[in-house]
């Protein structure tokens, strides 16, 4: 008992470290340009205090780790920002997955100067030039694999990651359906691109 005991105390003196998810801020060299959150795999040590606004400990311009990553980058919904999707972005990041989720220009919390229907255009355009950006300008472009890269989003977002992905919007059938169920939430944003 008393060796375990030793052991122990031993164990908590050593350094708090622990290999974690690396990090970067940056912004895509486009017009205009595009504020992106990265996180990637990573060999990186960090200490066990978060260090980002989104409450997490993350290798900051760590090192990455692995070849031939898959891409996912993450659309948020109208009116937000990047950082609403950190916690999957460290998920996929701890899967092996290199995340970047983007603040759409135009449609965030700080810039709502997007209307009507501008956002259904700049919005999948966005996505484009942030894949752009991580395959040619990011630090660490050549470990990701471009035959392997996704979207997610949620709300708009889903919508932008359809979109960029080649999905068409069928406006006469969202307005009809609008016709019929003018309540739904989503139809006052969608009502100036879907008119017959």
């Amino acid at each position: 008992m008393r060796c375990l005991s030793v052991f122990l105390v031993l164990i908590a003196l050593l350094p708090v470290t622990v290999s974690a998810s690396g990090f970067q801020r940056a912004e895509t060299m486009t017009s205009p340009p595009i504020e992106i959150g990265i996180w990637y795999p990573s060999h990186s040590a960090v200490t066990a205090a978060a260090n980002v606004p989104f409450g997490q400990a993350l290798a900051l311009d760590g090192e990455s780790d692995g070849d031939k990553l898959p891409l996912i980058v993450l659309s948020h919904g109208n009116h937000s920002r990047l950082g609403v999707h950190s916690h999957r972005a460290l998920a996929l990041a701890e899967a092996g997955y290199v995340a970047v989720a983007l603040t759409h220009p135009g449609d965030n919390d700080q810039n709502r100067l997007t209307t009507g229907s501008d956002w259904l255009v700049s919005r999948p355009a966005d996505i484009s030039r942030t894949i752009d950006h991580m395959l040619s300008d990011w630090t660490h472009a050549k470990r990701i694999d471009p035959d392997r890269i996704g979207v997610y989003g949620f709300s708009a977002g889903g919508y932008t990651a359809l979109a960029a992905a080649g999905a068409v919007i069928d406006t006469h059938l969202i307005a009809s359906y609008c016709a019929e169920v003018p309540q739904e939430y989503s139809c006052p944003v969608l009502s100036v691109a879907c008119q017959p």
